[in-house]
C-alpha cells in the first residue's frame, strides 16, 4: 500500500463527492459537506470537542499526517493538476518539493512596504453569519492599516471562489484597489506558492494553515469542525473565532498582533513546527495499520 493510498482524510472524500457534483447547487453543496463533516465527528466521537481532547488520536489524524508531510518539504509533486471542479486542498503524501523562488517571487507581487493578508474561506453556516463578521474583520484591518492587501485564495474550487467573492462584495468599493482573488491556482504547489508570499494567513480550510505552518507564515484559524482546532492545538493556538462564535474586533486586533509580530511568532513556534516534521517521517504502513483497526 502506498502513502497516497492510505490518506483517506474526510476533506479527499468530501472533494470527491463536491467534484462529482460539480453542477448542484450551492444548497446542495452544503448539504452534502455538513453531513460528510458530521459524519466524520460522530465516527471520532469528538462532536463538541473541547480543549482538552483536541489532542487526541481521531481519524482526523489521516488530514493531520498529510499536514506534517506538506510541513516537512513543501507541496506535491508528481502528479496531474486537478481541474477546477475538483480541489487544490487535497494533498497526497507522495513525493515533496518546495516552490521556487520565481514561484514565491510571482506569489508576492508586491512591493516590499506591502503587507499581503491571505485569506481563504468556505462556506458553512446556512445564514453565512461567519463570512459576514469575518468581513467586519477584514474592513476594520483595512481601516487600520494602509499598507495591507487581502489575497483570497480558494482551495476548493469553484465553491471557495464563491465564498470568497461574497465577502468581498461585503467590503465594499472603498477598498477595491486592495482586494484580489488568486485565479487559476489548481495545483499545491502553486498554491504553496501563494500561501508562502503572504505576511499573514487568515484561514478556515484546514490545508491552508498547513501551508501556512510549512512556510512559517503566522495564522489567525476560523474553526468550523474540530480538526481544525486539533491542528492548532499541536501549534499551541487557539481559533480565533468558529463558525458559532465570532467577534469581528477581537479578531481584526488578533491579525494585527499576528502581522506585526512574524518573526516572534516564527521563532516561538519554530519547535513545534519541527515536531511535526519530525512526525511526517513515520513509516506509512503506522498510519495504515492505524486505519485499519
Amino acid at each position: 500500500m502506498t502513502t497516497a493510498g492510505t490518506s483517506a482524510s474526510s476533506e479527499s472524500k468530501l472533494s470527491g463527492v463536491v467534484a462529482g457534483h460539480s453542477g448542484a447547487s450551492e444548497a446542495q453543496t452544503d448539504a452534502v459537506e455538513r453531513s460528510e463533516a458530521k459524519s466524520s465527528k460522530a465516527k471520532a466521537g469528538i462532536a463538541g470537542a473541547s480543549d482538552e481532547t483536541a489532542g487526541v488520536l481521531t481519524p482526523s489524524e489521516s488530514e493531520l499526517s498529510e499536514a506534517g508531510s506538506v510541513i516537512a518539504s513543501g507541496a506535491p509533486v508528481g502528479t496531474s493538476a486537478p481541474s477546477e471542479a475538483k480541489t487544490s486542498e487535497v494533498v497526497t503524501t507522495a513525493g515533496v518539493l518546495g516552490p521556487s523562488d520565481t514561484k514565491l517571487s510571482a506569489a508576492a507581487g508586491t512591493s516590499s512596504h506591502v503587507r499581503t493578508v491571505g485569506v481563504s474561506v468556505r462556506f458553512w453556516n446556512q445564514d453565512r453569519s461567519e463570512l459576514e463578521a469575518l468581513s467586519r474583520s477584514l474592513a476594520q484591518l483595512l481601516a487600520a492599516r494602509t499598507d495591507v492587501r487581502l489575497r483570497f485564495l480558494p482551495f476548493h474550487l469553484p465553491s471557495d471562489k464563491v465564498a470568497s467573492q461574497y465577502v468581498i462584495d461585503r467590503l465594499g468599493g472603498d477598498h477595491a484597489g486592495r482586494v484580489e482573488t488568486a485565479r487559476g491556482v489548481v495545483h499545491p504547489q502553486d498554491m504553496l506558492a501563494e500561501v508562502a508570499g503572504c505576511d499573514l494567513l487568515i484561514g478556515m480550510r484546514l490545508h491552508s494553515l498547513i501551508y501556512a505552518a510549512s512556510q512559517y507564515v503566522p495564522m489567525v484559524g476560523i474553526s468550523y469542525d474540530p480538526k481544525i482546532d486539533q491542528f492548532l492545538h499541536r501549534l499551541g493556538m487557539k481559533a480565533a473565532a468558529s463558525t458559532a462564535s465570532f467577534d469581528a474586533g477581537a479578531f481584526a486586533s488578533e491579525a494585527l498582533r499576528l502581522l506585526d509580530g512574524r518573526e516572534q511568532w516564527a521563532a516561538e513556534k519554530r519547535a513545534a513546527i519541527e515536531e511535526l516534521k519530525a512526525q511526517a517521517q513515520r513509516p506509512a504502513q503506522q498510519i495504515a495499520t492505524f486505519f485499519q483497526k
